[in-house]
Parts: structure tokens; sequence; C-alpha cells
């Protein structure tokens, strides 16, 4: 899986380090445009042998590390996400690794905190398709698999293949992490904003466009949405 998600950071353009931290099973990802930049420490953990209690206790030392390791670098603070990439070996941890993601992703504190969980089959699944595709058009194969009506289909109805398996893992990667994105054809986002539309009532409609307006012009704020969408429901 570590190979996997270099050549995501790398095809997007991150510079990756793995000598910040004292174990081989992570990297520091950084990325620098114009006046913005993101930071990413991926780790990889796994629940046979290492406590999600364990885990937790390490978010802070980590921190404090990557800080000081770039204290020269004005505003990483604010822009450092956490990656945890959790390798799932038994079923039967499912209900305490939700709780986990839960907690360490709805944490205000800190940095923003991401929990990717994992199988074996799916990263075996993942990595046979994926064999013969060049690094520059790796991404490219993850969206073209997003964008497949029949294995969405097969992850839908919950079907036991490697299809929908593969594609379980594939959507967390961009659930996960927000610098990818998925790209629609303009007629297909035209026919769903339609369809959407013909579902509300008037007052619906005028957050609808608020939300519209608001998403082409500012960065996502939620208190600032929320903020727009009272002043309209008045």
């Amino acid at each position: 899986m570590i190979s996997i998600l270099k050549r995501i950071f790398s095809e997007k353009g991150f510079i990756l380090k793995h000598d910040l931290l004292d174990s081989e099973n992570h990297f520091f990802a950084e990325r620098y445009s114009k006046n913005q930049f993101d930071f990413y420490l991926v780790l990889f953990e796994k629940i046979s042998d290492t406590s999600l209690k364990e885990i937790r206790d390490k978010i802070d030392e980590y921190k404090s590390l990557i800080l000081l390791d770039n204290q020269d670098v004005l505003g990483i603070d604010k822009n450092l996400s956490l990656l945890i990439v959790l390798n799932v070996l038994d079923e039967r941890d499912e209900n305490k690794i939700v709780n986990f993601i839960y907690d360490i992703e709805e944490d205000p504190y800190d940095f923003k905190k991401y929990v990717l969980p994992y199988d074996n089959e799916q990263l075996k699944i993942l990595r046979d398709n994926t064999n013969g595709i060049s690094d520059n058009e790796f991404i490219s194969y993850l969206r073209n698999r997003l964008h497949n009506s029949e294995i969405f289909s097969s992850f839908k109805n919950n079907e036991n293949v490697d299809e929908a398996k593969e594609f379980d893992l594939i959507s967390k990667f961009f659930i996960k992490l927000p610098f990818l994105t998925i790209n629609y054809e303009e007629k297909e986002v035209k026919d769903l904003e339609q369809e959407i539309r013909d579902g509300l009532d008037e007052s619906h409609l005028k957050i609808l466009d608020v939300l519209l307006d608001y998403s082409e012009s500012e960065e996502f704020d939620l208190e600032n949405i929320l903020k727009l969408v009272e002043e309209v429901e008045k």
C-alpha cells in the first residue's frame, strides 16, 4: 500500500520525504503551488500489531516532530494533514474501527486527520490491475474505475466480486484525499443539477442557488455557509 499511496501523491506534484520519523512505515509529503501549500504525514498501521490507543498516542508526538523539523515554514501548523492508512486483518474489528475513525476524524484539535481502512484482498486486486500502468496514468485509472457504471452497480449491490472490492478501496482514496477530484462531463453535471431542482420546493431552490453561487466564488467554510442559509430562510 505504501507504493500505491506514493504513486498518488507523486502524480499530484508532492515531494516525498522518508526520514522524518524513526519508522519505515511512513512518508511526509509536501507541495507548494503559488501562494498555497499542503503537507501530509502518511502513516501505515496494522490493527494486529498496533492498538488503536497506541496510534492515538503517536499523533501528538508526530506533530511536534513535524513542526520542529519545519519551523521555518510559515503556516505549516494550519496546512498539515494526517492520513492513517489502516490495514484491517480481521472483519470482526469492523465496529471497533468505525468508532476509531469517528474519534480521530471528528477531533477538532491539532491538524486535519483522515483514516483510510483497507484489507489485503483489496490491495492485491488493485496491484494486479495497475501493474502495467505508468505513473502519470495511475490516477486516470482510478477515476475511470469510479466512472464505470457496471462496477458501481456491483459495489452498490454488495456483490462479492473483485471489481466491487476494488471500487470500495478506490472510492476511499477520493474521500480521504481532498486533492483528488472526479472529472464529470459538463452534460452530466447539468442533468444532475436539473434533476435536483425538479425535486425541490421554492424555499429549497433559493438555498440551492446560494450554495452554488458560494461554491463558485469561495473556499469551503461551513460556518459561513450556515449563516447564508439562515438568511435565506428568514
